[in-house]
């Protein structure tokens, strides 16, 4: 009995609460561009490479230094020289 209680409350309870949703705006052409760019700068700025460095790596390579990036900036790190 006590089992059926709480897998009703808890099932209930999940379903109470909307889901995360993730931002979905759309953006536009210029937008887009204008945030890579931006991206692409502070990256290069952060780590003393080129902006063209940056430019040639591939999509999930930059994904993975922008992540690393945030990871150092948040652990109080300061810009490499």
């Amino acid at each position: 009995m006590w089992i059926c209680w709480i897998w009703r409350t808890c099932r209930h309870c999940k379903t109470a609460f909307p889901a995360k949703r993730r931002n979905t705006e759309r953006l536009s052409r210029a937008e887009a561009d204008k945030r890579i760019l931006a991206a692409a700068a502070d990256i290069a700025w952060w780590f003393g490479w080129s902006v063209q460095d940056v430019y040639a790596l591939p999509l999930d390579e930059f994904e993975d230094w922008q992540k690393e990036a945030t990871r150092q900036i948040k652990a109080g790190y300061a810009r490499g020289v």
